[in-house]
């Protein structure tokens, strides 16, 4: 099934240019690595060795990057896996080593001298992220135990903790400022609207081409019709906030994006019947499945939905919750708009004891 989320789809726009990864690097990660790397060697990675399931997870961003060393010796690489949460995860160390592991494998393969992997988490969720180290998975009856584990750690960029100051005073990425201001506001409207002119000021930029001018603000703007609810009065506003920093609009942009608005305003009535009704279908097929108790490599042949819901659905199931958990989806066609449906279909499988990551990464990618 195709990924529909919108922060994911920001977040590959974003990341596409090397110089907003290079602000990343520079802006958000320790010296050691900041002041070591040759960043005109930086380059996007081929990720077609990835598996497809492990795709499912992941926003597949990977750059390779020469270590700085002296003239007389051979250049060192490292690479850059780019990955971005807008939910908590709780196993992100298995995600992230299923992911070194191919790539080492593919290295491997090619009779390449390893390099490493350093894994970069940007993280923009509602919940707090819990640091684990990856020994906190395992009851170890020694800790001795923890040599023969395969530890490893991640650079984390918790949006949350990063000041508003920092954001706003970011030095180097004109686009990479705007995506995790976006990020960090996606649930305040208000303060969409009050940081509207430092999100669009790359327009003021001199020597940015004006063709990427377009092309940011087109990314900017198919974001905030996505994730964003805007009245007809907040686009106005919003539209004078940038018409403000930019010191001018072109009108056949604007007009342009505004009826990708109105449009994507029209799917969005249909997107909602779509959802609850192929959730719906989707629960009612487990339901007849789970009744006649079907093994469960069967269930998983007929069906597209996470094994780890299956296995949840399955276990919890019985005649009189899964008829509660089909009224409280019916129930969300009485909702006004998509992000209220989606909470309440969130409520509803965590009631029916789905995990919340499960949940979260289930409902995203209708």
């Amino acid at each position: 099934m195709a990924n529909t989320n919108p922060h994911d789809a920001l977040f590959k726009a974003t990341l596409s240019h090397p110089s907003e990864v290079e602000a990343l690097v520079r802006g958000f990660l320790p010296a050691i690595i900041s002041d070591n790397l040759n960043f005109s060697t930086l380059q996007m990675e081929n990720t077609a060795h990835i598996s497809a399931d492990l795709r499912e997870y992941f926003s597949d961003m990977a750059y390779s990057c020469n270590w700085k060393t002296d003239a007389d010796k051979p250049p060192a690489q490292i690479t850059l896996l780019l990955e971005h949460k807008s939910y908590l995860p709780d196993n992100i160390h298995l995600q992230l080593l299923r992911y070194i592991t191919e790539s080492y494998q593919h290295q491997y393969r090619d009779s390449k001298a390893l390099r490493l992997v350093l894994p970069v988490v940007i993280y923009h969720g509602d919940q707090a992220w819990k640091v684990r180290d990856f020994a906190d998975y395992f009851d170890l009856p020694d800790p001795e135990l923890k040599r023969y584990l395969p530890l490893f750690s991640y650079e984390l960029l918790d949006l949350s903790q990063v000041p508003d100051r920092t954001l706003h005073q970011l030095k180097y990425g004109f686009m990479l400022r705007a995506t995790f201001m976006l990020y960090k506001y996606r649930k305040d409207k208000g303060l969409l609207l009050r940081f509207a002119k430092i999100i669009f000021n790359f327009a003021m930029q001199q020597g940015l081409p004006e063709d990427l001018k377009l092309e940011i603000f087109q990314q900017l703007m198919h974001y905030i019709y996505r994730a964003y609810s805007l009245n007809q009065e907040e686009m106005q506003e919003l539209r004078t906030n940038i018409m403000e920093e930019a010191g001018y609009l072109p009108g056949s942009l604007w007009d342009q994006a505004v009826q990708e608005g109105e449009a994507k305003g029209e799917a969005r009535g249909e997107a909602r019947g779509e959802l609850i009704t192929a959730l719906e279908d989707e629960l009612e097929l487990l339901s007849r499945m789970a009744a006649q108790n079907l093994p469960y490599d069967l269930m998983r042949k007929l069906t597209d939905v996470p094994d780890e819901l299956l296995q949840t659905f399955r276990e919890v199931y019985s005649p009189e919750t899964a008829q509660h958990l089909l009224a409280q989806v019916r129930h969300a066609r009485t909702l006004p708009d998509l992000p209220t449906i989606r909470q309440h279909l969130l409520g509803a499988l965590l009631t029916f004891c789905i995990p919340e990551e499960v949940a979260l990464g289930y409902l995203e990618r209708k």
